[in-house]
This record gives C-alpha cells, structure tokens and sequence, in this order.
C-alpha cells in the first residue's frame, strides 16, 4: 500500500509547489436549466448501467464523501461529493477530462485546492505517490449543485498517460488554521487507449449512442461528461433522466452523505469566477 495519505501530501509537498489561480468559469460547463427530476420513476429492477472496476493493485482506496465537521466553521461543507464509483476507481479515454462534483453554496472567500498525484512504476510499498499537479481557486456558488472541473482547461495540466493510475484529491480550504477538519474527497481515474477504428466510431456517433460507447468500454468519467451533456440538451426528457438516475444508482449515489443529497435531482451549476492576486 502507498503510505501517502492527504495530509502527507498537504505537508510535504504543497508547501513546496507555487499554486496558480485560474478562473473557474472556464472550467464548469454552463448551468443546465432543467426541472427537478422529482418525476423520475425510482424503479427496483438491476441497474443496467451496473459497471464494476478494479482498483489499483496497490494504493490507497479513495473518499466520496466529506466528512462530519459538527460545530467547525467547515460544517457548512459536509455535504461535499465527488460522482466517482464506489470503488473510487474510474476510466476515461481522455488525456484530460473532466471530474464532477456536488457542492454545497460555497462562498467565493473560501480556496478550493485540486490535487494530482501518479503511481511510480515501482513496485515497492514504500515507493510515494508522485505529485504531478496542483492549483487553488476560489468559487461562489448561489446554489449547490453539480459542477465539472474540466481538466483540459487547466493551465499547465500535463495530461494523463495511458495506462497510468493517478490519484486526485479536491479539498475545501474552510478553516486555515484546523486543516484536519477541512472538506476533502479523492479518488482514482486511469486512461486507456482507443484504436483508430474506435476513436473514428466514438467520432460519428451522437448523444445516446456514445453513451453506449462509454458503457461498453466501462469509462465512467466520459460517460458522466456525456451525461452533463444530455441533459443539458434534452431537459425534459424522462428516459435520460431515468438512466443517469440508474447510473448513479448502480454505484450507490442516488442519496449520498448524511444529509441524503439527492444527486439525481441535482442540476449541474456553474460558479461565479473570483480572481485572487
């Protein structure tokens, strides 16, 4: 097992990296519009979006949730989710996608760290997690919801390699002082390589059908990307909202975190940009 854990690496190795700020609203697709889905029929039949992934072989499991903060100024932050299996383990085709993420109103004083980190080819234990990424940034949200951190509009992001794990960590900076009692979630993605004849096939197919594509290879961050996508489209459309509802029940986030967040009724938001000197 990788003995680096989040406070590890926010001792040993944040201290020593220059963060940068980047601006939010080019990294959160725009706010979908559509009605609650309070519509959607709940039904008790096997999910057929039912995906299994293996973890890394070595390595430490990820956290979906953030964590109980009762009488902290980060109690407000509890709430925080990250749309990844329950395995914490994802794949994606892409060199950079994009991660999703509920958030609870988040004021726009409050730092938003993004953290990435890549096994080594070593096989000992002993070996750490090498830090390949890392930027804050400040956002102010009106109202929770869904947002998308696109990885490809990060300035300097060097882009994932095939076949690599990598281990990425979200952290709400609300208290500078207690950073024990911070909101942090973090999970794991890996990028697999398409041959020419499936990335010329996943260039001519459209909304639904790539999301066939996506099931089929098991890419979980694509397919929740194709999802924002869809829905923001078709925003009145049942079967789509029922089958992102099937999705995130199939890995147990239909009602997430102490307060029973409701992710399928959750829209996907945007956050006003907040610039820091």
């Amino acid at each position: 097992m990788v003995k680096t854990t989040p406070v590890i690496l926010w001792t040993t190795v944040l201290g020593a990296l220059c963060t940068q700020t980047i601006v939010w609203g080019s990294l959160v697709r725009p706010a979908i519009a559509y009605p609650s889905n309070r519509d959607v029929i709940i039904q008790n039949q096997p999910s057929p979006w039912l995906i299994a992934f293996d973890p890394p072989q070595r390595g430490v499991p990820g956290r979906r949730e953030g964590g109980g903060t009762r009488g902290t100024q980060c109690a407000d932050y509890a709430s925080l989710i990250s749309l990844i299996p329950v395995s914490t383990m994802g794949l994606t085709a892409h060199e950079k996608p994009q991660l999703f993420f509920y958030l609870p109103v988040v004021s726009g004083d409050t730092p938003i760290e993004l953290l990435v980190t890549k096994l080594p080819d070593s096989e000992s234990p002993e070996t750490e997690e090498i830090v390949i990424y890392s930027t804050q940034f400040q956002l102010d949200m009106e109202n929770p919801g869904i947002v998308g951190i696109d990885l490809g509009a990060l300035d300097g992001f060097p882009g994932l390699e095939v076949n690599q794990y990598y281990h990425w960590y979200l952290t709400i900076l609300c208290d500078p002082v207690n950073q024990s009692v911070n909101q942090i979630v973090d999970g794991w993605i890996k990028r697999i390589d398409l041959d020419s004849d499936q990335i010329q096939k996943l260039e001519g197919l459209n909304g639904s059908d790539r999301l066939e594509f996506y099931k089929e290879k098991t890419l979980w961050y694509d397919m929740v990307a194709a999802f924002s996508e869809l829905l923001s489209d078709h925003q009145r459309d049942i079967q789509i909202q029922q089958a992102w509802l099937e999705l995130l029940r199939s890995e147990n986030l239909e009602q997430v975190g102490s307060n029973r967040v409701r992710l399928y009724e959750q829209p996907f938001v945007p956050g006003r940009e907040e610039f820091r000197n």
